[in-house]
């Protein structure tokens, strides 16, 4: 709660220079933190990104598809340009019913708007979805502030304040839903 209270109402560069400042913390970097924040925001924006895709993600969303579960993705791009060649790139485009950027909503996770987008686009309520993402401050709690039951993808450990379902492999989601 103390954390959602300080997320709201920020813009989308205010939290990635929050998020940012928290991670230099966690870090143990010492200075001016706001100062370095902004500084690491404004380079990464510059950064050319170079992703990865683990092939257990594809089998994992097939099997999710297979058992019945209907799949929908968040994005706080401002548009789906070039994270649509992404998801084809990788090969993981047909498994999602409902894609949606933070550009067509008009908010970024974690405002509870673009969860609720989602929820509407997918015809689904927020008591029978669940929602994995790999953030702390934008998924899991914007997932909760939309009324969803969030599971955090946490390979690294980076968020050990999360209180909720944790997982350190796409796969194990598997067995926590079997």
């Amino acid at each position: 709660p103390a954390i959602r209270s300080e997320l709201d109402g920020l813009s989308r560069d205010q939290f990635w220079q929050h998020f940012n400042r928290h991670l230099l913390e966690a870090m143990g970097i010492a200075g001016d933190l706001d100062r370095l924040a902004r500084e690491v925001s404004a380079r990464f924006a510059d950064v050319e990104m170079v992703y990865h895709c683990p092939v257990s993600a594809g089998a994992t969303l097939g099997r999710l598809q297979e058992q019945g579960y209907r799949l929908g993705l968040l994005t706080n791009r401002e548009n789906l340009g070039r994270f649509q060649e992404l998801l084809e790139q990788f090969n993981l485009h047909r498994y999602f019913a409902m894609i949606l950027a933070a550009g067509e909503v008009g908010v970024s996770k974690p405002h509870p708007g673009i969860f609720r987008a989602a929820l509407e686009r997918m015809e689904a309520s927020a008591e029978e979805s669940l929602y994995v993402g790999d953030n702390y401050w934008a998924d899991v709690l914007g997932a909760e502030g939309a009324g969803i039951r969030p599971v955090l993808l946490d390979p690294l450990r980076l968020f050990p304040e999360a209180e909720c379902v944790v997982l350190e492999r796409i796969e194990d989601l598997l067995v926590r839903l079997s």
